[in-house]
Parts: structure tokens; sequence; C-alpha cells
């Protein structure tokens, strides 16, 4: 009885020692995209779940999530961003900086587009690799069994998007915008920037406008960010609202998550010709 309880409490420890290496990242589709390249070599946590991650402040909680992180991954949207990379300025990565810097200045959800993702994905693997030698290998094939995953249903998405295509969409924030360039939609309209500033006349006269121009017949929300002020616009422009989730709630991998994203936008078009 008292070898098994010690083998017990080993293996305990081993495990916990094989996670000791912590990834610490904002949200939780780039969570999906770490998983899916360090799979069980690292501990992958987030910190902003169900929240609406323009306006969410750091926690105490938070800081030492951040102090005890190997690396600290971003996308760029976070309010809290300079601080962490004053804090922490030798293990921040931002999906936003680089090569990326340019296409964030229009949106910074450059998470929606699976090319982008799979770039930055490959920059993960890169800087992980070269802190941890020992696990490049592994980490090399999990980046390429990600990419060939995202590539083979690229033109899938492109192909059930077709009903979309080149029509504009009307959105409470821009959060599609990226996505809308990779699998070429049309123009994307949005009302706020995310941070519940409210609206002016003189963009309510402005969406009223686009509305009878461009046909738009559904105003596309997120599940993360609530607008009292713009659901009750939307019920005086008789427009259906159509929710999505742009931080993939309940996926389980990156390419369920746009999957389902696809899936959503194609139900609304059809549920609302």
């Amino acid at each position: 009885m008292k070898k098994f309880l010690l083998l017990i409490i080993l293996m305990i420890f081993i495990s916990a020692s094989a996670l000791s290496e912590t990834i610490v990242t904002s949200i939780k589709p780039l969570a999906l995209v770490l998983e899916s390249i360090c799979g069980s070599q690292f501990e992958i946590r987030v910190l902003m779940e169900n929240t609406n991650p323009h306006l969410y402040q750091l926690k105490v909680s938070d800081v030492k999530s951040l102090y005890d992180a190997d690396l600290i991954v971003l996308s760029g949207i976070e309010e809290w961003i300079d601080k962490a990379k004053e804090l922490f300025p030798e293990k921040v990565m931002v999906f936003s900086d680089g090569i990326f810097e340019q296409a964030s200045k229009q949106d910074q959800h450059l998470w929606l587009d699976p090319v982008y993702t799979v770039l930055f994905a490959h920059q993960l693997y890169k800087e992980i690799s070269s802190t941890y030698p020992e696990f490049s290998q592994i980490l090399r094939e999990n980046w390429k069994n990600f990419a060939d995953e995202v590539f083979a249903n690229l033109s899938l998405w492109y192909e059930k998007l077709s009903p979309l295509r080149k029509k504009t969409l009307l959105e409470l924030h821009p959060a599609l915008i990226h996505f809308a360039k990779r699998f070429d939609l049309g123009d994307i309209v949005f009302l706020e920037s995310g941070h519940e500033e409210g609206l002016t006349t003189k963009k309510i006269n402005e969406v009223s406008k686009l509305i009878k121009e461009k046909q738009i017949r559904y105003l596309i929300t997120e599940s993360n960010i609530e607008s009292s002020t713009v659901i009750n616009l939307a019920q005086q422009l008789k427009l259906p609202v159509v929710e999505i989730d742009v931080l993939a709630s309940n996926s389980r991998t990156y390419v369920e998550f746009i999957n389902s994203l696809v899936n959503a936008l194609i139900a609304a078009e059809n549920t609302h010709r």
C-alpha cells in the first residue's frame, strides 16, 4: 500500500514538473492556437473569458499569472497591453506587432483571419522553440499539422460563404473586417468600437441610410458585448439581431471555432433573406 501511495505521489510530481512551463494568453482563440502547437508540453491559461476584452482591466490575480508565466501571448486588443509590456518586456508576444502591425491598425481582430493566424502560429512555434529547444521538433510537427488543417478548410469556408460574397454586413462593433477580406465578403459597417461609447445622431442617420441603400437585413452582435442602445436601435429599424461568437467560447479547436463562425453567418443569411 505504501509503495502504491509513493508511486501516486511520484506520478503527481512528475506530472506537475512536466507542466511547469506555462503560457498565459488573453483570449481563448489564441489559447486554441497554442494548444494546437504545444500539445501537452505546456500549460495554457486564459485571462479573459466570457467578458468584453475591450473593457477588461487586470486584477491582482492576473498580474500574478503574468508574473508566473514563461510566455505571455496577447492579441493586441487589450487595454492593458502597454502595462504588460512594461512589466514583462522579455516575455510578451503580441499578435498585432511586427508583420501584422499595419493590418492591426485597421482592425485588431487578427485571429479571425485563418491565414494571419497560421503565420502568427509559426512565430509562436519559433519563439517557444528558441527557449525550449528540446521541444523544437514536436512543436514544428504540431504547427505543420495545424497549418495543414487550416489550409485544408480554407477553400471549404470560402465556398460556404459564397451567399455573402460582396454583401455589406452591419456589426455592433468591427470584428469581422479581416475575416470579410479573407473570404471576399462585402464591406463591414459598424455602430460602435466596443468600448460602449454610445451612438451619435450622425452615426444613426448614416447607418439608417446604408441599411436602405445596401439592403442590410440584420444586425450582427457578439455574445461577449452588450449594448442596450444598439439593441433598441435595431428594434426601431426593424432589424433582427444575429449573435456570433468571436471569442471561441464553446469551441475546442481553432478550426472548429472558424467553422462555427462561418455556419452562424450562413444561417443568418439564409434565415433573413
